[in-house]
């Protein structure tokens, strides 16, 4: 296959096929829709070959993954979540593309405080990390990103739990032998999934947990339990802000064997940091992919940190106050004002 028509499939993020018609079907080119029968000859094919293999893999159910290369020699593959949709008047699959290649930690352009916190060793001795905003706006990018760059880093081990996932992140990393087991969740079903993942978890500091996105009491009151045991959890959640995010997490949190101020001490005990993000731009540079986002973020260094007191004592609007402090203290001398403290103590 060319690489400008690879190029122009990895643009394509949805495919919508109608079963036994897939040229009355559509995709997104990122935010536009446009019609198949109206694209360019190499959709059409794409189209087509992509259907049959979706008839092919009906029979394991409604959610599925296929995998597409135009011949066993060709080095460029597609990977796809596909889910069938039972329609009223016609059948459809719809298809996700699933992206090879992780964005370095380095293309994300990252404020100062978020890079800082995700990539010190201080992390590795454990915390949660949330990464919040609407959906689209890059919450799995930041994670997924981060993840390697550690694992690459610092080695170790990951764990991650998704649906559907939206990077390929399965394998070895670097020269420390860091390693990552990637798992899929069908229809739901996280807190079943991480209760049985974590049978399996190393029982060693720095371990990473990536929890797709936290949906219900359930899976939050899991990562609640993972963090206390001394792992790195990752989790995204959709957020409007940071204090609404925080808000919605302990409420999540609180009913499950837990009351609302064991929650609230634990969480106070574990966060590290909260990360609310809106993606500005995502453009091709130099063959390699940069994010830009906008954040705003708020960093936790323990129990007896300002931040953990107002999240004991359920002064979430007070955080706000915490939010500005912190960004006039990057603005004027750095990260370390802020973080300085809490790396010391792994130096």
């Amino acid at each position: 296959m060319q690489k400008s028509t690879v190029d122009l499939i990895n643009q394509i993020t949805d495919w919508y096929i109608p079963v036994k018609n897939p040229m009355e079907g559509y995709i997104y080119l990122g935010k536009e829709n446009q019609d198949i029968k109206k694209s360019g000859t190499e959709i059409k094919i794409m189209a087509q070959r992509l259907e049959d293999l979706c008839n092919e893999n009906l029979h394991k159910g409604e959610d599925f993954k296929i995998s597409y290369k135009e011949s066993k020699e060709d080095k460029y593959e597609f990977r796809y979540r596909v889910h069938f949709i039972k329609g009223a008047e016609s059948d459809m699959f719809a298809l996700r593309y699933i992206p090879r290649e992780i964005i370095p930690a380095e293309n994300l352009k990252l404020p100062l405080l978020v890079n800082s916190v995700l990539k010190s060793k201080a992390l590795s001795r454990g915390g949660l990390i949330i990464v919040s905003g609407e959906t689209g706006q890059g919450k799995t990018t930041t994670c997924s990103s981060m993840i390697q760059y550690r694992l690459k880093e610092f080695g170790n081990f990951a764990l991650t739990i998704e649906d559907p996932p939206e990077y390929f992140m399965d394998g070895k990393y670097g020269d420390k032998n860091g390693r990552c087991i990637q798992t899929e969740v069908f229809s739901g079903g996280f807190a079943a999934a991480l209760k049985g993942a974590m049978r399996s978890y190393p029982a060693q500091s720095g371990s990473i947990l990536y929890v797709g996105e936290t949906r219900d009491s359930e899976t939050a009151s899991e990562i609640i339990k993972a963090v206390t045991n001394g792992h790195i959890v990752f989790t995204t959640i959709h957020g409007m802000d940071i204090l609404s995010t925080i808000t919605r997490f302990v409420a999540m949190c609180s009913g499950q064997n837990l009351s609302e101020d064991e929650v609230r001490q634990t969480i106070a005990m574990s966060l590290r940091l909260v990360v609310h993000q809106r993606l500005e731009r995502f453009t091709p540079k130099d063959g390699a992919q940069t994010v830009h986002v906008h954040c705003e973020s708020l960093f936790s260094d323990g129990p007896t940190s300002s931040v953990a007191n107002k999240i004991i004592s359920s002064n979430i609007r007070g955080l706000a106050g915490d939010i500005r402090e912190q960004e006039a203290k990057i603005r004027s001398v750095g990260p370390s004002a802020i973080i300085g403290d809490w790396e010391k103590t792994v130096r």
